[in-house]
């Protein structure tokens, strides 16, 4: 049996999974004993426990990449024009084309397959910052809490920003092959 992994897999889940791992056990070292041993036998080489911490780091991610996907755009979607919303709105929200749009779009542009990618992963790492904001605030973390949800900011206006270039590409592309 072939088992391969797509990169955009690796770097969108494994990635994420870590780097929250790794932001957990800044945020509580109380409770992440188990992460501290398990990282300290993977320093010591114990072979099984080095195989599991992939899997579980993947499956993190994955979980992120979920919740990601189902809220993020459920709440910063509008389908009203810029020119119709008011200042905070333009602001905040994402205006977004058709998942049917950006298929016939990406056929003509293959570029979009890119943006999307990186959009995926600004995505994720939002609401990844904004997770660990939380459990920051929850464990009286201020510090943590302001310096995660700093980074959520920032990677909101990342993804903000590649959602304008695939609209402004599928836009393009539509009009080109009308």
């Amino acid at each position: 049996m072939d088992c391969k992994i797509p990169f955009y897999n690796l770097l969108n889940m494994l990635f994420v999974g870590v780097i929250f791992g790794i932001c957990w056990i800044f945020i509580d070292p109380h409770n992440t004993s188990l992460a501290l041993r398990t990282f300290q036998m993977i320093l010591n080489n114990k072979s099984s426990e080095m195989f599991c911490l992939p899997f579980f780091a993947y499956l993190i991610g994955l979980t992120i990449n979920r919740i990601a996907s189902l809220l993020f755009e459920k709440i910063f979607n509008t389908k009203k024009r810029s020119d119709q919303r008011n200042w905070i709105s333009r602001q905040i929200q994402i205006e977004w084309r058709s998942y049917k749009a950006y298929i016939d779009a990406e056929k003509k542009d293959q570029k979009l397959i890119i943006l999307s990618r990186e959009y995926a992963l600004s995505r994720n790492l939002t609401v990844m910052f904004f997770i660990l904001c939380i459990m920051s605030i929850i464990n009286t973390k201020l510090n943590l809490a302001i310096f995660f949800a700093s980074l959520g900011i920032l990677f909101y206006f990342s993804a903000k920003k590649h959602v304008k270039k695939i609209v402004e590409r599928i836009d393009e592309a539509l009009k080109k092959h009308i």
